[in-house]
């Protein structure tokens, strides 16, 4: 090599350096230094590897129509002098493709990227980490095109070659780790995609550092990930980095720069920080004038964002004016079908619906779907487009719930019975969408979320199906209304459950069964592990928790292939794990008889919506729905009725409990004197309601124990729906044909790292009694006290018993992964503690878990799913029934409540007529109040 050649591999060494550290305008004087080296000395290979170089960068700084005519330039010098098949050829395509890709030309870039691809698996074969670039760059613009199915498969290829040929710390996987996240993301599965956005920022911090933008396009990832999640609090911080490194590496005049003004703004809008967001979405329109002109869909999304704000500040004309904007730019480039067209008509229909212009909302709801789907041009308003599932669940969604809701308010001004029906039928499709997304995820969180996001289209489309019995008096309306009302409580309990049985029913294979256990549960053991470094808050160690999400990343993606695994292996395996058959009323009244459920029994099932209690009773032979006013501070009664409670104030207590009964129980009094049993279904905030308590009014008593109470006139039992109801009985008949045994666990005395825990000494009288019961009538029994009581011998032997006691604390914590109750601690961190979720991979074949711990029933209320406690995780994992708490209870009330309940128990009582007998002897002690009994509810049948 002579001294001009070495001079010039030099420079482009140096330059590439600089390149690296984000030093872009050095790196170009030397690339074009060592351009004009090479092509003195005539070495075109290194002449145009220089000039790629340099193509490159004007890409970098977004002059993207220089970069063409010099990247041009260059293909034509390398098919010249080197050959049209060789390696450079094929960056110049790629380069060309990414000119087109950011100038929003889509369709060309794809045309160039497939060029690139061309000659890459020509010239490098498929095993290369560039042929993996080309597939990634397809997937881009599948993805801008809004074809997302499209865009994961041309990732996975991608992801595919890297596993193959890559280190796992490769920072070239954070390419794909976004992208595959992006899809996941725009198809509403925000948590699965928080997990691959968090792994590309580890991989790029390890890799390049906090101030490079690649990590800069992570954290503002992260930022938007958690503005879906509705999180913006912390999207905030993510934002704010991602602008600061921007700005230090770029300045002001770079499009990432105006992205991240423009999110911050979007955040800050959001967090009613009104001043400070017009002042970040301005600066972004402007950055982006400046940098594309304007016409570019950056631009466009800047005028979207300024039409919201005003949109949020009431100034109507000004919001109208700048989604006007937004419009005229999109239809430049992308023509009238386009699925940010669709959301612009969103935006303009929920602005003329607040002015009232019905009409005109109808209609520009209407173009939506012209917008999204390219055959479908009807702006007829009672027509709508089959769904095609090639498009965005989410966005189908948003415009056919836009418009049922403006039928169904265009029928309370006209009164037009077409609008009401046509509402029906648009609600009817919106629920059966939310079932296919519900069945997309994968995530337990994300499917509670969305539970709580289609909570109002559950409600609104039952309204809807309410004024269409009121217009009509026909029962088959009172029969659609109760499906609904069943679809929107506890959809993602019921999911896992049939997921459960899915797996039985097929006999998946030891070996898969086993390693799904394997996984699941170290997916739960990685998920409490970062709860409890979260928890510490500011002492919380950030590389801890970094560690543990890339393994919870790692485990998952495992888990992931496996459940893949089970759907190819077992074909019905999908159709089982997703059957969701919402029964009927009259289907309902049948299985009740079918299953021998007594005909003196009775389900109540509430559904609340706007303060207003729609309540359902549902006997074997017969059903009626009665509409109920709770008024505005419904809420505020039953958490006063809970205090009274706990304090043992009997005055407020029957003022209050009489009141509730006056409200829920009075209007259905005639319907339910006469029955033995009720099985209520709870709504809303009557989650944290006892039944039990309720008193009839004008009793004039003097104390809690003279009172006459719910419970003592009937037997009260819970569930979360009807269709979870009969998966207990069924569960139950089969439970029943097993040999009564008995399982109990007492810890005794406490030792925890947190706080002090008091020793329960009764408890061990509680099991022991219990016991003794079982052995004094030759059952099969076993119990576990002080140091044997640990979490490990629960989960060892919980499979082989009936009847389940687990006597302890209870606590409950804000994260609900950290809610859990204590048993025996050992050398192991944290293992004294069995956490809710870790109930969820238990196996049970029980009848009936009693938990005799503080709160048991306490958790966090998630609208569409009820109290998300460690009692639904027993259900979940297998137990008929549970016997639970909803409040601390006293050592020794507690312990003698058991104690009675068991004695009935063993005498062959059912559940619910043991708990009613063992409530009315405690009444009866003229030691105990309410706090004494009230607190053990029964979940079952």
């Amino acid at each position: 090599m002579d001294e001009l050649s070495r001079k010039g591999h030099i420079l482009l060494e140096k330059a590439d350096a600089l390149y690296a550290t984000a030093s872009y305008r050095d790196s170009f004087k030397l690339y074009e230094a060592a351009a004009e080296l090479f092509e003195e000395l005539e070495d075109w290979e290194m002449h145009v590897m220089a000039r790629s170089r340099v193509g490159r960068y004007y890409i970098k700084i977004t002059q993207y129509d220089t970069a063409l005519f010099y990247i041009n330039e260059t293909a034509e010098i390398a098919i010249l002098e080197l050959s049209p098949d060789h390696d450079w050829v094929g960056y110049s395509y790629d380069h060309i493709g990414t000119c087109y890709y950011y100038k929003a030309i889509y369709h060309t870039s794809i045309e160039f990227y497939q060029k690139a691809l061309k000659q890459r698996l020509h010239s490098l074969g498929e095993k290369n980490e560039m042929t993996a670039r080309c597939y990634n760059n397809l997937g881009n613009c599948y993805l801008s095109l809004d074809n997302i199915d499209q865009a994961l498969h041309y990732y996975q290829i991608a992801l595919n070659i890297r596993n193959e040929i890559l280190d796992q710390k490769d920072p070239s996987f954070a390419y794909t780790y976004t992208a595959i996240g992006t899809c996941l993301s725009q198809k509403g599965r925000h948590d699965e995609c928080l997990n691959y956005f968090k792994k590309a920022l580890s991989l790029r911090k390890e890799n390049y550092g906090i101030e490079h933008p690649l990590t800069a396009y992570s954290l503002s990832d992260m930022a938007m990930i958690y503005q879906a999640k509705k999180l913006n609090k912390k999207a905030l911080p993510f934002a704010e980095q991602a602008l600061k490194v921007r700005i230090k590496v770029f300045g002001d005049q770079q499009h990432t720069t105006a992205h991240s003004y423009q999110q911050l703004g979007e955040i800050l809008m959001d967090l009613s920080e009104e001043d400070r967001a017009l002042i970040h979405l301005n600066k972004s329109l402007e950055l982006r004038i400046n940098i594309y002109g304007e016409v570019h869909p950056d631009v466009a999304e800047s005028y979207r964002l300024l039409g919201g704000y005003y949109s949020k500040i009431k100034k109507e004309k000004e919001a109208i004016k700048s989604y006007k904007k937004e419009a005229f730019i999109l239809i430049q480039i992308h023509g009238s079908s386009h699925q940010a067209l669709a959301e612009n008509n969103i935006n303009l229909s929920k602005i003329y619906q607040s002015k009232r212009e019905l009409k005109k909302a109808l209609i520009t709801c209407q173009k939506a779907f012209t917008n999204i789907i390219s055959d479908f041009n009807d702006l007829d308003i009672y027509t709508n487009p089959i769904f095609n599932k090639k498009q965005s669940y989410n966005i189908y969604l948003e415009i056919l719930s836009l418009k049922a809701e403006l039928l169904d308010y265009k029928y309370l001004l006209d009164g037009s019975e077409q609008d009401l029906m046509f509402a029906q039928y648009s609600w009817s499709t919106c629920l059966n969408i939310i079932d296919d997304i519900r069945n997309s995820y994968l995530s337990e969180n994300s499917k509670l979320n969305l539970s709580e996001q289609v909570l109002h289209i559950y409600e609104k489309s039952f309204l809807n199906i309410i004024q269409c019995y009121q217009l009509e008096q026909n029962d088959i309306y009172l029969e659609q209304a109760f499906v609904i009302a069943e679809k929107g409580k506890s959809a993602v309990l019921f999911s896992q459950m049939n997921e459960l049985d899915a797996r039985k029913s097929l006999m998946i294979s030891s070996e898969l069964e086993q390693q799904e256990n394997e996984l699941r549960n170290l997916l739960t053991q990685i998920d409490v592990s970062i709860s409890i470094e979260e928890s510490k808050k500011e002492k919380a160690d950030s590389k801890i928790i970094e560690k543990l999400e890339n393994q919870h990343f790692d485990t998952n993606r495992k888990y992931e292939k496996l459940i893949e695994e089970f759907e190819k292996s077992q074909p019905n395996y999908f159709d089982l794990k997703y059957k969701r058959e919402t029964i009927s009323l009259s289907q309902f009244q049948i299985e009740i008889k079918t299953l021998d459920v007594n005909k003196k029994s009775a389900i109540l099932s509430y559904n609340v919506i706007q303060n207003i209690a729609f309540v359902f009773l549902i006997k074997p032979n017969d059903y009626k729905m009665t509409q109920i006013e709770l008024g505005n501070d419904f809420k505020e009664k039953i958490d006063e009725l809970n205090e009274s409670i706990s304090f043992a104030e009997f005055e407020d207590f029957e003022l209050i409990s009489s009141d509730l009964y006056q409200i829920l129980i009075e209007p259905i009094k005639n319907e339910i004197k006469a029955l033995d049993k009720l099985i209520i279904i709870r709504d809303s905030v009557m989650s944290q309601l006892p039944f039990e308590t309720l008193v009839k009014p004008n009793q004039k008593k003097s104390d809690f124990h003279s009172i006459k109470y719910l419970i003592q006139e009937v037997e009260i039992v819970y569930h979360y729906s009807a269709s979870l109801l009969l998966n207990s009985i069924k569960s139950e008949k089969i439970n029943n044909l097993q040999e009564d045994s008995f399982l109990g666990l007492a810890p005794i005395d406490f030792v925890t790292n947190k706080e002090d825990l008091n020793s329960l000494h009764r408890t061990e009288e509680e099991i022991n009694f219990v016991s003794s019961l079982f052995e004094n009538s030759n059952k099969n029994h076993i119990t576990f006290l002080k140091e044997s009581a640990t979490k490990e011998n629960l989960i060892k032997h919980c499979d082989a018993y009936k009847f389940i006691l687990i006597s302890t604390h209870g606590f409950m914590s804000e994260d609900e992964n950290l809610s859990g109750i204590y048993f025996t601690s050992n050398a192991k961190e944290s293992s004294n503690i069995l956490f809710t979720s870790e109930v969820y991979n238990l196996k049970l074949n029980a009848s009936l878990v009693v938990l005799s711990s503080c709160a048991s029933g306490k958790g966090q209320y998630r609208r569409g799913e009820g109290m998300v406690a460690i009692n639904r995780g027993f259900l979940y994992a297998g137990s008929s029934s549970i016997l639970y708490t909803q409040f601390d209870i006293p050592d020794e009330s507690g312990s003698e409540f058991v104690k009675l309940f068991f004695q009935k128990i063993i005498k062959g009582q059912t559940y619910s007529k043991a708990l009613k007998q063992t409530i009315e002897a405690i009444i009866l002690n003229p030691k105990y109040s309410p706090i004494d009994w009230a607190s053990f509810s029964l979940i079952g049948c």
